[in-house]
């Protein structure tokens, strides 16, 4: 329609228009991110200058309520959210990006802490443990160990319910020493850390 449009990513919402009298057949950003240029077939280039940091101030305080998913960051900046930013600093740090560090916990727990520690940088009021919304967690290996420690407790109680006794009194072992205040039975309002009585008692209720 011969215009190139700068619209906000997660809104989609256009935040500025460069005219042109035929279509516009490239674009390209300087690397300051300050002008863009474009060519378009009316026979013209143009370089206009952008005002980014006016335009992410207003968007900011009037129109975004969230900074940017880690899904949006992986799509649209970069795969490595070790370099997450939050495009609106006076929003917070969007809680999928703890989320996903969490996932890699147990398949790559160095990549997890990289990205914790990188989320708490950035963002000092971040909870990296959400699972535990009576606490706010800062520390990204304390995180790791909590979520490591769930999943141990997990397996052993799937292990008590397939009548594995020893692996489950491995697993509930290994959740202890990664969180030495986990309750190994959440099922109940006390919180249960005798291995033996934990799964006696569930082997109770199962018969």
């Amino acid at each position: 329609d011969g215009t190139a449009k700068i619209v906000a990513v997660e809104t989609g919402e256009e935040i500025a228009r460069i005219d042109h009298d035929s279509g516009v057949l490239a674009v390209a950003w300087s690397l300051d991110g300050k002008q863009v240029a474009t060519a378009s077939n009316d026979g013209t280039a143009k370089v206009s200058t952008i005002q980014i940091t006016v335009l992410r101030a207003k968007l900011c305080t009037e129109r975004l309520s969230r900074n940017l998913t880690a899904q949006e960051w992986e799509r649209y900046l970069d795969l490595n959210l070790t370099t997450y930013g939050r495009t609106c600093d006076n929003l917070p740090a969007h809680p999928s990006v703890t989320s996903r560090a969490l996932e890699l916990a147990g398949s790559n727990p160095d990549q997890a802490l990289t990205i914790l520690q990188h989320l708490i940088q950035i963002d000092p009021d971040a909870d990296l443990d959400p699972a535990t919304p009576d606490t706010q967690e800062t520390e990204p290996q304390v995180a790791i160990n909590n979520e490591l420690a769930r999943r141990k407790r997990r397996d052993g109680l799937q292990a008590v319910e397939n009548k594995d006794i020893e692996t489950a009194t491995e697993r509930f072992t290994e959740a202890l020493k990664l969180n030495p205040k986990i309750d190994l039975n959440p099922d109940t309002k006390e919180i249960e850390q005798d291995i033996e009585a934990v799964i006696k008692a569930i082997q109770n209720q199962s018969n």
